[in-house]
């Protein structure tokens, strides 16, 4: 039996996840209740630990960032050869910036005065994050 864990939605703001720490190696066995995965939301951090016993297979590394929804492990009772893990792990690796939310009035204010979204550092970009930014450059 292959079972397939995804990331889940856990706060209503949250949209996506960075992992903090791989415990196991990807196809390594793993018994009931180890820790696999440390995780962190904007809100809180979070502990995967393996439902059954079984291989653990993953294409992760600390520090990325997953959507919600995205493929976060497969655990498997036997053992997977690469071939069969390849339909799985078809994904795009996102950038940085494509974890930014960016409101209507910034980016019709970001676009007016001809600035990239990728100048601007917070994840949460508001009309008042690039007034505050217009302000800095002196526009």
């Amino acid at each position: 039996m292959i079972n397939l864990i995804y990331v889940s939605k856990e706060g209503s703001s949250d949209n996506f996840i960075q992992i903090n720490d791989v415990f196991v190696d990807s196809g390594n066995y793993v018994k009931k209740d180890n820790l696999i995965i440390e995780y962190e939301t904007s809100k809180a951090t979070f502990e995967m630990r393996s439902d059954n016993n079984g291989y653990v297979y993953y294409d992760i590394t600390s520090g990325e960032k997953l959507r919600v929804g995205d493929l976060l492990y497969i655990l498997s009772e036997n053992k997977l050869k690469s071939n069969q893990l390849k339909k799985y792990f078809v994904k795009d690796k996102l950038k940085n910036d494509q974890f930014r939310n960016v409101t209507k009035k910034a980016k019709l204010l970001l676009k007016k005065n001809k600035i990239d979204v990728k100048e601007i550092k917070e994840e949460l970009i508001t009309e008042k994050v690039v007034i505050n930014y217009l302000n800095k450059l002196n526009i």
